[in-house]
């Protein structure tokens, strides 16, 4: 396979997902899948996957019936079942996809993630605490009771190669909104050719797929395998975590307070219904509810509308962190955020009803380099407690808890946070391009 340092995308090989989600299938089925015991019967039954797959070229709408509306990732484990190959012939691997993102030894990884926090431990996980997953196959469905029927039908499949898989349903909220209740999914980046056209500036494609330049000019590793040393050009590294969101401590967070909507906007930056508190301090307007197209230095450096800990702030700081770069303007800060973006594509799941119903989302992200992209996020910006010039604070919305800061010109004030999501579940995986796939996949 060639390098190409341009924007133009082999877009017939990249899976869908990676380019514009599956958002025509409100419902879809997870499967986990661990301890491989057949992998000639493995390969056989995610060959009949594979055939008709729709690829990231389509610009079709709603799928037909023909095609094969999935998603095919593998964990390193898995890559290393399926190849039969000794751990230093995929040494070119994302060193935290090699890792995992668990284990019994991987102590470092979890305090970068947050997962030593309180509700978040990985001894209570529900799958992933060992790094034991080694292939997510993801269905798409159009109603819920579509998605179960899959479990129905493909489980059994796949219990004649895999003596363990878990299962989870994701789902698409109402009017797009999370379980908090804010509009959600807003701030994609938008990716020099992909169709994804948030903002007119666009990303360099090579910070999510691989074989192509990034923010910086260079191309990352592609990984190989034995006998192909470009493998995995038109991959990407998929990050999977379940988050559970306590809905009831979050609405408590509120009772009595005066205003509660506008200190619900201040702990996220945006009002529930998608309006960025950077471009309407004073409440929701309509015409701003998908707006993502906005920085912080010039309308917004103190903080005094957004906050400047909220949480859309520190998932992507944009112009507003100016230490750090030998450039201190804010378009290489803009730059510098640009450069550890992600591509998230996750979905809501419940299970139960009531107020024991356990609530919560399917996060599922993309990106070139997990070390420096979703971990970087994770360690710099949302855990970090000295994130810009704040002290002894994390994210106050996906964080431990703690103290949150609202700034303003002469009363700052600060509110005690509680800790609101836990992850119950993750793993890494790589999404290999559909011909890589394929290759995989051949007896």
């Amino acid at each position: 396979m060639s390098l190409d340092t341009t924007h133009s995308l082999a877009l017939d090989d990249i899976q869908k997902i990676l380019a514009v989600g599956y958002g025509e299938f409100d419902h879809a089925c997870y499967f986990l899948i661990s301890e491989l015991y057949n992998v000639d019967r493995a390969r056989a039954y995610f060959r009949a996957i594979t055939e008709g797959m729709i690829d990231a070229a389509s610009n079709k709408t709603r799928a037909g019936a023909e095609e094969r509306k999935a998603t095919i990732a593998f964990s390193f484990n898995g890559l290393q079942t399926l190849l039969d190959c000794p751990e230093d012939d995929l040494h070119r691997f994302d060193t935290a996809f090699r890792e995992g993102m668990s284990g019994q030894h991987n102590l470092r990884r979890a305090r970068i993630l947050g997962d030593t926090n309180p509700g978040s431990t990985r001894k209570g996980w529900d799958w992933g605490r060992n790094n034991e997953i080694q292939i997510l196959l993801i269905l798409y469905a159009r109603t819920e009771a579509d998605s179960q029927n899959l479990d129905k039908t493909e489980v059994p499949k796949i219990e004649k190669f895999a003596k363990a898989v878990k299962v989870e349903y994701g789902y698409l909220g109402e009017d797009g909104k999370e379980h908090f209740g804010f509009r959600d999914g807003i701030a994609q980046p938008s990716v020099e050719g992909l169709r994804i056209p948030r903002v007119p500036e666009s990303i360099k494609p090579g910070e999510f797929i691989l074989g192509y330049a990034n923010e910086s000019g260079a191309i990352d590793d592609i990984p190989g395998i034995p006998g192909d040393d470009t493998w995995g050009k038109n991959g990407s590294y998929l990050v999977f975590r379940k988050l559970e969101q306590d809905v009831k401590t979050f609405e408590g967070l509120f009772k009595g307070k005066e205003n509660p909507e506008l200190l619900k906007a201040k702990m996220v930056g945006r009002w529930q219904d998608g309006s960025p508190l950077t471009l309407a301090p004073e409440g929701n307007e309509r015409r701003l509810e998908q707006s993502n197209d906005f920085n912080y230095h010039k309308f917004d450096q103190h903080g005094y509308r957004c906050p400047i800990g909220a949480h859309i702030r520190r998932a992507n700081p944009r112009d507003s962190l100016l230490k750090g770069t030998r450039d201190k303007s804010p378009a290489a800060a803009l730059s510098n955020a640009n450069s550890h973006r992600i591509i998230r594509r996750g979905r809501l799941y419940q299970k139960g009803t009531g107020e024991a119903a356990k609530k919560g989302l399917l996060f599922v992200c993309f990106n070139a380099s997990i070390e420096d992209q979703f971990e970087f996020i994770q360690r710099q910006w949302v855990n970090n407690k000295k994130f810009s010039k704040l002290t002894n604070e994390v994210d106050p919305l996906i964080g431990a808890g703690g103290k949150f800061t609202i700034q303003a010109p002469y009363a700052p004030k600060q509110v005690d946070i509680k800790e609101l999501v836990t992850t119950k579940a993750g793993a890494y995986f790589f999404l290999p391009g559909l011909c890589a796939l394929k290759q995989l996949l051949k007896p």
